[in-house]
């Protein structure tokens, strides 16, 4: 009786062990690191799921060459069983899918040269967004502004604005600008051009992508 409570005994620890075992998973690794406080090194950018926000990652995926600009999709299997999966190393299986990395509106500046309501401006605008995407500040063309900015999964909202005191030459311009700003509620970004939309999809701003931040 006793050998086979035993025998029974050892079978499910085996079980119970290989149900531990670490599963394989797709990780998706952004071209862009950023800074960390776990790291002298720019931390990666990583995620299990194409609808989430990035996470900060610190630790090592082995076998796996990162490439700035580059997006990865890859097969992973954690290396140690640790309750949240990102804090602990990976071991790379399979690079499944790699391509260019799309631009982020926390990337460069943006040159704007399209705004509903005006026919042209003398000076164009432009806007600059932190890389944390939480504040926008930039120049109506005439007055410099900023604000702050909730944007996420495709999100945008900004705060209240604030101005410089500057006389305009023309007025209406830095008005209706601010408008279509406070008004934008979605973006896009096709290629290098960033798209600021209003609820019903229309486009309120276009701008081209500057790879230095002003």
């Amino acid at each position: 009786m006793n050998l086979k409570f035993s025998v029974i005994l050892i079978c499910l620890m085996f079980i119970t062990s290989c149900d531990k075992e670490p599963k394989d998973l797709t990780l998706y690794v952004s071209g862009k690191t950023t800074d960390c406080s776990a790291s002298e090194s720019p931390c990666l950018k990583i995620k299990t799921d194409l609808n989430d926000s990035w996470t900060v990652y610190s630790g090592e995926i082995i076998g796996f060459s990162h490439e700035i600009d580059q997006d990865f999709t890859l097969k992973v299997k954690p290396v140690d069983n640790t309750e949240h999966i990102f804090n602990g190393d990976f071991e790379l299986i399979e690079l499944i899918n790699q391509h260019k990395s799309p631009l982020e509106l926390g990337e460069g500046s943006w040159n704007v040269f399209f705004v509903q309501e005006i026919e042209s401006f003398d000076r164009a605008p432009f806007l600059t967004i932190t890389e944390d995407q939480t504040s926008i500040h930039g120049s109506t063309g005439c007055n410099k502004f900023k604000s702050s900015l909730q944007a996420e999964r495709g999100s945008f909202a900004i705060g209240d604005v604030a101005l410089t005191k500057m006389a305009c030459p023309n007025p209406d311009v830095e008005t209706s600008f601010v408008k279509m700003l406070q008004k934008s509620s979605t973006y896009e970004i096709l290629d290098d051009t960033l798209h600021l939309l209003a609820e019903d999809g229309t486009i309120l701003v276009k701008a081209k992508h500057l790879n230095v931040r002003q």
